[in-house]
């Protein structure tokens, strides 16, 4: 574990900053799909 993260601090700064903002994007569309679907399904 202390690997992963060694090797995630050695990356190069754009690479950790595209991959923080695919996995922001992807939480984000997973949380709109939930509420999108909760709010639907209430109706």
């Amino acid at each position: 574990m202390t690997e992963l993260i060694s090797d995630f601090l050695s990356m190069p700064l754009w690479f950790s900053i595209s991959l923080g903002i695919v996995y922001v994007a992807l939480f984000a569309y997973f949380v709109y799909t939930i509420w999108h679907y909760r709010h639907h399904s209430l109706r």
